[in-house]
């Protein structure tokens, strides 16, 4: 009889751990977050790093960090000497906190994320007239309500589709400066006021536990 006792407090002592261990876990992923509304960011999609953080059964905290940047030169066969050229930079830091539904091959869960948001922006255009400099510096938070599905394909690997509509308010700092054979001038303009904008956004994310 003892033994049986001891087997089954064992038993039970098994099965509490695993359990915990189920949601108390920490993995990592990578995410990539397609924006709707480029003119609200200066990006269509971004590619992100995430920390799930299964704090319980149901709430899960999520960290991540993302970096954007592209650099496009445009040329015009009319006009061999003149050219554009667009640079664009971005940097996402925030977090996320979701109420979690487990089903029994995944999850359905609801929640938000705020965020930093930097980013650059740059314009050179050369001709045979002369030379134009456009450069815009952006800095606000952006908070996004979100619902959102994952797939469990192993215990260690999951697919993820979150459905996202973001408002961003910040701030931009605005510099153009122009030379060429008529005039030259140069232009600073420091927009104080706070700039508020909506967009819808979709994140595929790809877990590791």
């Amino acid at each position: 009889m003892k033994k049986l006792l001891t087997s089954l407090v064992l038993v039970l002592l098994i099965a509490g751990n695993s359990f915990g261990q189920d949601y108390k876990q920490v993995g990592i992923g990578i995410g990539t977050t397609f924006n709707f509304n480029p003119g609200s960011l200066n990006f269509q999609s971004i590619q992100t790093i995430r920390v799930p953080i299964n704090v319980s059964a149901n709430l899960r905290v999520e960290p991540f960090v993302g970096i954007f940047g592209s650099d496009d030169k445009i040329t015009t066969k009319m006009d061999p000497t003149a050219s554009r050229k667009l640079k664009s930079s971005a940097l996402l830091v925030g977090a996320g906190l979701f109420f979690v539904v487990p089903q029994e091959s995944g999850n359905f869960y609801l929640g938000a994320s705020a965020s930093k948001y930097s980013a650059d922006d740059e314009v050179n255009e050369r001709d045979e007239d002369g030379t134009y400099k456009q450069t815009e510096e952006t800095s606000g938070w952006i908070f996004s309500p979100t619902i959102g599905a994952e797939y469990y394909f192993s215990p260690s690997f999951s697919l993820g589709l979150e459905a996202g509509f973001g408002f961003m308010s910040g701030e931009t700092d605005y510099s153009a400066e122009e030379i060429n054979q008529y005039n030259s001038y140069k232009q600073d303009q420091n927009n104080e006021n706070n700039n508020t904008y909506s967009f819808t956004t979709l994140t595929v994310k790809y877990f590791i536990f």
